[in-house]
């Protein structure tokens, strides 16, 4: 599927999508390197589950999502809350939940490259009754 560029009205492509995840994920790394935080295999566990669980909910009523999700402000809103939360995690001291915010968007990358290379179905297809 070719990537096209869009216009506000029309929803963001998988290529900007997966730009946006990958720059916040970058961003949740450095801070688990900088501060050294462990990287718990419950984190990622639940990180990876809570994409899952979310693109499998958001699937059932995907033109719904995707008018939303084409609103800037709406994707703009996402990645500063995503940043706040992770910031005010390391505040805090809850590194956990800085880890499992970063396995939840390197599954969501991981999807995205399957859903997109055609290997797994979008997350419509997945609640189908056929």
């Amino acid at each position: 599927m070719a990537d096209e560029r869009t216009t506000p009205q029309d929803p963001p492509t998988r290529l900007a999508d997966g730009a946006l995840a990958a720059a916040v994920l970058v961003v949740a790394i450095a801070i688990i390197r900088n501060r050294e935080i462990d990287v718990s295999p419950s984190a990622i566990l639940v990180g990876a589950i809570s994409t899952v669980g979310f693109e499998a909910l958001a699937g059932r009523d995907a033109d719904r999502v995707r008018r939303l999700w084409a609103r800037p402000t709406v994707r703009a809103g996402t990645v500063g809350i995503a940043l706040c939360l992770g910031t005010l995690a390391v505040v805090v001291s809850t590194g956990w939940l800085v880890v499992a915010g970063a396995a939840a968007l390197g599954c969501y990358l991981v999807g995205l490259a399957l859903v997109t290379t055609g290997i797994v179905p979008p997350p419509k297809a997945w609640s189908d009754k056929r």
